[in-house]
């Protein structure tokens, strides 16, 4: 069974390409089994180390360059996802 939310609520489920890979990729660098799409990234057990393992990635991933203050300032799947989608601009449909 997926996880509660890190507030103990239940988890808002991920939805949409960006938010799901966003979701996934914390997954794989936190080993844990569900993100929620509100769940804050250090709630979850993210910190500053892994920053730059999110950031190399996610610019891989979309081709986009994402400095890692952006990261502090879209803590969540769903504000990150929000992001890139903005910085692709409609390059890539989702």
């Amino acid at each position: 069974p997926a996880a509660p939310g890190a507030a103990g609520k239940p988890e808002v489920p991920v939805e949409g390409g960006i938010a799901q890979e966003i979701a996934q990729l914390w997954q794989e660098l936190l080993n844990i089994e569900a993100v929620g799409a509100h769940d804050r990234f250090f709630d979850v057990g993210g910190h500053s180390l892994l920053m730059p393992q999110v950031q190399s990635r996610l610019e891989a991933r979309f081709g986009v360059t994402i400095p890692i203050v952006k990261l502090f300032e879209h803590p969540t799947v769903h504000a990150l996802a929000g992001y890139i989608a903005g910085l692709l601009g409609g390059q890539i449909s989702r």
